[in-house]
């Protein structure tokens, strides 16, 4: 029950401190402290007697924070001990000690509990489920240890437990060269590698941090489309930057992360710096089919022309149309601009931009300054296997480790390559039980797209080709083709 014992000897007061917490929860007292340095510490049982404010005007100054007593009533339980700092073997040794209790059982221990101890005490369960509830952990502390914790002491206990007890940024960075070099040695054939920046005075520290997982890389060569989605996000307090990811698709049309890297500012140099790591990672320098979808950064789009420049790079055409509704709001131009966006032929866009040219020239003029081969179907490639117009499986991702953008950032690092690790085992999983060389996504849009095929006639023209027709629609098809 750690109950203090005169001669008793600890090796500094904070030692002393934590077992007459412990001895106070197991046996219900509700202590405080008359005097606490590094020292020297008296310990007293009961209620903190009220401090006079103003002396003269009787004004005394209320306690809550002890109620160990009924309120007006002052304890008088003489329980007491005292410990100091002893110079000649330097250790905290327990002096005296009045072992008589007199007071009753109390639930509420004042400073005794403060938020610390608790993230303390129950940090590991906090991290291992980030989304408990603070009524969760004030029943784990009452369950354990018997006494009642309010709301705020829980709020702050969760926020100290997911950050506080990191270590610091300081030394976060200072093991990135060696975190660099286990995540290679337990990863063979990954791609780790660290930029750094000479101050005006000398001084060498990191500003980049780029990570591309052998698995990943090979999985995205094998099997996965050849389409890569550019975004960045940024890194909450204590980091500082931004967090640059490019996230593929498997032949399922479920996200693919590829590699991420961490950046001082999301700018031309770094963009061009993390897509020179990729091309080398993905050996896409040669690869007929690439492409890129990003939002409108500059930095990006110069970047990705200097780069990649014969890969089809396409703009989110959701950040373009959020842009576009500042100037030209209402569901008119709404349904106009995704008509627009998802048009499957250049003459259906065609058509749509008049009706938006007839409703708001200016806003017919918008578009078109965005370079509507970026953002609507009907001008991308027939053969990159992907029809998106907008960059949602980035913001999947984002939104997946959203928990962990503000740790420091060797864990946020090992957080997201753990979260990326624990999908592709359940991807795999999933793919065990599969039926046929077609994936069930896939299959699924197969069907829709069998049902949509009995309102369309064919008609033969000769050799391959043939004339489609539905409506007031035709087209030219050619098996050979």
């Amino acid at each position: 029950m750690k109950k203090p014992i005169v001669g008793e000897k600890y090796l500094n007061a904070k030692q002393f401190k934590d077992c007459l917490t412990y001895y106070a929860l197991a046996n219900g007292f509700s202590l405080w402290y008359y005097r606490s340095c590094e020292n020297d510490m008296i310990a007293k049982c009961g209620q903190r007697a009220p401090r006079v404010k103003q002396p003269t005007e009787s004004k005394k100054r209320k306690f809550h924070r002890y109620p160990s007593v009924v309120k007006g009533e002052e304890a008088k339980c003489p329980w007491r001990c005292y410990g100091r700092m002893m110079k000649d073997d330097a250790s905290f040794q327990v002096i005296s000690m009045n072992d008589e209790h007199t007071c009753v059982r109390s639930f509420r221990f004042g400073s005794l509990i403060n938020y610390k101890w608790i993230g303390r005490e129950f940090g590991d369960k906090i991290r291992v489920n980030p989304n408990i509830r603070l009524v969760d952990i004030a029943d784990l502390v009452l369950k354990k240890y018997k006494c009642t914790v309010t709301s705020d002491q829980c709020r702050r206990a969760k926020t100290w437990a997911l950050t506080e007890y990191e270590k610091s940024i300081e030394e976060h960075y200072g093991l990135l060269r060696s975190y660099a070099d286990e995540l290679v040695k337990s990863n063979p054939g990954s791609t780790v590698k660290l930029g750094v920046t000479q101050n005006p005075d000398g001084k060498v520290y990191f500003d980049r941090f780029y990570v591309c997982i052998h698995g990943l890389k090979e999985g995205w060569k094998n099997g996965c489309r050849k389409i890569i989605a550019l975004d960045g996000c940024f890194l909450k307090k204590p980091n500082q930057g931004e967090l640059l990811t490019a996230i593929g698709r498997d032949g399922n049309n479920h996200i693919y992360p590829v590699a991420w890297t961490v950046v001082s500012v999301e700018n031309k140099e770094n963009w061009t710096w993390f897509l020179e790591l990729i091309e080398a990672d993905l050996e896409v320098e040669c690869v007929v089919g690439l492409t890129l979808m990003s939002d409108q950064h500059k930095g990006l789009i110069e970047a990705v022309k200097d780069i990649m420049p014969h890969a089809e790079h396409r703009q989110c055409a959701r950040h373009i149309y959020e842009n576009f509704r500042k100037q030209y709001s209402g569901v008119e131009f709404r349904n106009l601009f995704w008509e627009a966006s998802k048009a499957s032929y250049p003459i259906l866009f065609d058509a749509t931009m008049d009706r938006i040219k007839a409703t708001n020239p200016g806003a017919f003029k918008y578009l078109i300054n965005r370079i509507p081969k970026t953002w609507s179907r009907a001008f991308f490639e027939v053969d990159r296997g992907c029809e998106a117009v907008e960059n949602g499986f980035s913001e999947c991702f984002n939104y997946v480790i959203v928990t962990c953008r503000h740790k420091p950032i060797i864990t946020m690092l090992e957080t997201i390559r753990v979260i990326v690790m624990e999908r592709m085992t359940v991807m795999r999983r999933l793919s065990e039980n599969w039926v046929g060389d077609i994936s069930p996504n896939i299959k699924r849009r197969l069907e829709i797209i069998k049902d949509q095929h009995r309102y369309w006639q064919a008609y033969f023209s000769g050799g391959f080709e043939y004339e489609v027709r539905h409506k007031s629609e035709a087209f030219k098809v050619n098996e050979e083709r």
